[in-house]
């Protein structure tokens, strides 16, 4: 470990830190360290803790994939709530406030010299950032971060959420691999960025987030969650997995368990739900 301590704006996320040079997994090792700190007497990892690493190898994404990120090129983090006022049946609601976090803090980063960027974050269900931006003469929907939540509940509450980001800073991506949605901040802005006053400024703004949670405020998150989300009511195809088949449909919310509404053509308006296994999103 190291004493690299990242500056913070906000009242407990990111006060306590933990900094590793190079860790397989930031979920995993904040998981750990947190059951070592539980085994003693006195728990010192508090709500808030930050565990972040310059070179994570086996970093972990949606569905079982993997997260790949260059040494010292990305921001590759993970903290440490508490959300014990959820039901285990609110549990995307820590989503919501997260991705919205995460979402505001890159358009306050862009807005003073890119505003046209700043406008362009968008959050793809359940928790992927997205930038649709112009590339020569065509628009492109871009993953430029995602998120990996990841509770542990008892029958009434949320005892706790390890919540791992991963954010492309100055990662240059091969152009070549058309396979491949990733994009970064160096590669939109032509600049080279500070990893660290970036990540200063998600810490608060994803505390802000989780602080209107804690107060209910959760019509101002929903509200705000669906006017950056994704493909919100705009027709597009998907691949629904449980039937293996390509479809056509447009998003129209989420309901309390966080399922995504979808309005599918030719079922006379029909909205069928589907979690984040069942759908595939498709590009063409």
């Amino acid at each position: 470990m190291s004493n690299y301590k990242i500056h913070t704006k906000g009242l407990f996320i990111g006060q306590n830190q933990i900094y590793l040079p190079s860790c397989q997994s930031t979920n995993e090792s904040l998981a750990f360290h947190t059951t070592e700190q539980k085994k003693k007497a006195q728990n010192t990892l508090f709500e808030g803790t930050l565990l972040w690493t310059n070179h994570q190898t086996q970093g972990k994404g949606q569905r079982g994939n993997s997260w790949t990120a260059q040494e010292n090129q990305n921001l590759t983090f993970s903290i440490l709530l508490t959300p014990t006022f959820l039901s285990p049946k609110e549990s995307f609601w820590i989503t919501i406030a997260v991705s919205l976090g995460v979402r505001d803090a890159l358009e306050e980063v862009m807005k003073t010299n890119y505003p046209d960027i700043a406008d362009s974050f968008q959050i793809k269900w359940t928790n992927d950032i997205f930038i649709n931006h112009q590339v020569g003469n065509e628009y492109k929907d871009q993953k430029i971060g995602g998120i990996l939540i990841e509770n542990q509940i008892n029958s009434q509450s949320i005892n706790q959420s390890i919540v791992g980001i991963g954010i492309n800073i100055n990662q240059i991506f091969d152009k070549n691999d058309t396979t491949n949605r990733a994009v970064s901040l160096q590669e939109l802005t032509g600049k080279e960025w500070n990893k660290e006053n970036i990540l200063t400024e998600i810490l608060f703004f994803i505390e802000k987030r989780y602080l209107q949670l804690r107060a209910g405020k959760k019509e101002i998150l929903r509200a705000d969650y669906l006017s950056h989300l994704f493909r919100y009511q705009e027709w597009h195809y998907y691949k629904d997995k449980i039937k293996n088949q390509k479809i056509t449909g447009q998003i129209l919310g989420i309901n309390p368990e966080g399922k995504l509404a979808l309005e599918v053509a030719g079922q006379n308006g029909k909205i069928s739900y589907f979690e984040n296994k069942e759908i595939e999103f498709l590009y063409t």
